[in-house]
């Protein structure tokens, strides 16, 4: 058996409670979901410590297996948590293509396991599985008996038991929470040799400022090759699936609108295509497009063309998670030149700095028990760990020695893998299937912050200093009953194409901003937005109470 190289600065938090003998995945479904009762637990259970149970038991795993990850049976992660815990598994990994495919006809047919883990369970999912049919059990009980981490967890961040609340004030599905700056935070980068070229050295915070940089960069001939080949502003729109790369997260919240759709403001839900400020903002951005400001083909680009843009130098400004992705930067050093683009104002914000994130750091569904599992008590301590830190760091980097080692000054310094493997590649290959999946863990600042990576810290101090104290959500992670997510479906699916239609020719100027725009809006209304707002209305004050 192989000694474990366990976090050894951090703490082992012990949990408390009762278990059962084992999980069984040919057991009988139980009935009734809230309803049912417990069964007896069993006297092999320790209460706090290691391992979690004296014999060791099997347990049934189905979860999304990413391409990058070896088969999860010879993980590091799961051969030390069996080691650890005593609990070993028996793993059914769909290719995380199929998966959602899987899944469904795994929980339709009575095939699924004994715990689902990675597997992105929907809210509308946990609803259907959980309070309908009672094949996911009700975890808040287990919660507080077993889990002190996850308590924790809800007492520090009530948002996130209020996110993962089912309308019926049961927990049917634990989440990953990533509270790192940047697992939720949109970055846009300038090209910080245009930047030299033209003796920038005062980034702009308000649009005006930001206008005036990019005609700089149209006209100036930045990458110094005498050709006008310069594209100072890249992007993509994705209307229906709003990411990183949009501008809607950068400009419009500086127009005092934080989302061309869906948005809460001081707990009023909006629409932001109906706020008087849209208008203001696409008549903007159809400035910067007519100027020749913004890429020309942002509406018809992919990413790799985007990002071949940039690589090129050609492009002034863009997003990505870091700089040496997006421009041709090899050192980590010369990386760090190329500043964050900070949070813009207008006077239509009242001249305060806005700027929209993409994520809560939260994300649905990572891991769930059912009705065929007879240890869940075990489950839940089992889970539990891995919301603690030490739980948390060991699952997303291993074990000291493989891929990291502690650093004289107590910081955490990177270990480059032997045998040519790129570091991803090691982590999903060997060590964990935190590498592509989401898996249930709580990520604190610290554990993406605290390590010996002069580029990394960084960019953490930039996103800390110029984005977040201006940040907000559009809107929380909250539960629809599925009569709402339906009509959410119907109802957005028209919406969102619609919106991506119009934005394009008010972009591009084939619609005329000031004449169009008030059918614009009609239109939206005669297709039910109004009604949208309503629900995502009632649901929002469901979440707010249940904090």
């Amino acid at each position: 058996m192989r000694k474990q190289k366990w976090f050894r600065t951090l703490s082992l938090a012990l949990a408390a409670g009762m278990l059962l003998t084992g999980c069984n995945s040919a057991a009988e479904p139980a009935q009734g979901g809230a309803e049912t009762e417990a069964a007896e637990v069993s006297e092999d259970f320790n209460e706090t410590g290691y391992p979690i149970v004296n014999e060791k038991i099997n347990v049934s795993m189905m979860g999304s297996k990413a391409a990058i990850q070896g088969a999860w049976e010879g993980l590091v992660f799961f051969k030390d948590m069996e080691e650890k815990t005593n609990i070993s598994f028996t793993f059914d990994t769909p290719a995380s293509e199929v998966f959602e495919e899987k899944k469904n006809l795994a929980l339709a047919g009575g095939s699924y396991p004994d715990v689902f883990f990675g597997a992105n369970l929907t809210t509308a999912q946990q609803i259907k599985y959980g309070m309908e049919e009672g094949i996911l059990i009700p975890l808040d009980e287990l919660i507080i008996k077993y889990g002190p981490n996850i308590t924790q967890m809800f007492e520090e961040h009530p948002e996130v038991k209020a996110s993962i609340t089912a309308p019926d004030g049961h927990i049917y599905a634990l989440p990953n929470f990533n509270q790192g700056s940047l697992a939720k935070t949109p970055t846009w980068w300038y090209n910080a040799e245009w930047l030299e070229a033209l003796g920038v050295t005062e980034l702009p915070t308000t649009t005006e400022g930001f206008y005036e940089l990019l005609k700089r960069f149209k006209t100036e001939d930045p990458n110094g090759n005498g050709e006008a080949d310069e594209i100072p502003f890249t992007f993509i729109v994705n209307a229906g699936n709003m990411d990183y790369t949009d501008p809607n997260l950068y400009i419009l919240p500086a127009f005092g609108v934080n989302s061309a759709r869906i948005y809460v403001d001081n707990g009023v839900v909006k629409y932001g295509a109906l706020e008087e400020n849209f208008k203001e903002y696409l008549k903007y951005m159809n400035q910067l497009f007519t100027e020749g400001l913004i890429d020309q083909e942002w509406a018809t680009q992919d990413d790799s063309t985007r990002i071949g843009k940039a690589k090129g130098n050609t492009v002034g400004i863009a997003a990505q998670a870091i700089p040496q992705n997006l421009y041709d930067v090899t050192d980590a050093e010369e990386a760090k030149a190329y500043p964050l683009a900070p949070a813009l104002s207008s006077e239509f914000s009242g001249g305060k700095q806005r700027y929209l994130l993409y994520s809560q750091g939260i994300t649905q569904g990572a891991f769930a028990i059912t009705n065929k599992c007879t240890a869940p008590e075990a489950m839940i301590r089992w889970a539990d760990y891995l919301y603690g830190e030490e739980g948390s760091f060991f699952i997303h980097y291993g074990n000291e020695g493989e891929l990291w080692e502690m650093a004289e000054d107590g910081r955490y310094e990177h270990i480059t893998p032997e045998g040519g493997m790129s570091v991803e590649e090691y982590r999903g290959g060997i060590v964990t299937p935190d590498c592509g999946t989401t898996t249930p863990k709580w990520v604190r600042p610290s554990t993406v912050s605290n390590w010996v990576d002069p580029f990394q810290s960084v960019r953490i101090e930039q996103v800390d200093e110029l984005v977040l104290p201006y940040a907000d959500v559009a809107f929380p992670s909250t539960y629809f009953m599925p009569e709402q997510q339906n009509r959410i479906d119907v109802i957005e699916a028209d919406l969102n194409k619609y919106m991506e239609e119009m934005e394009a020719a008010f972009f591009a100027g084939t619609k005329d901003i000031d004449s169009e725009y008030d059918n614009f809006t009609a239109t939206l209304k005669k297709m039910n937005v109004e009604e949208l707002i309503r629900i995502y209305q009632e649901s929002y004050d469901n979440w707010k109470a249940a904090q």
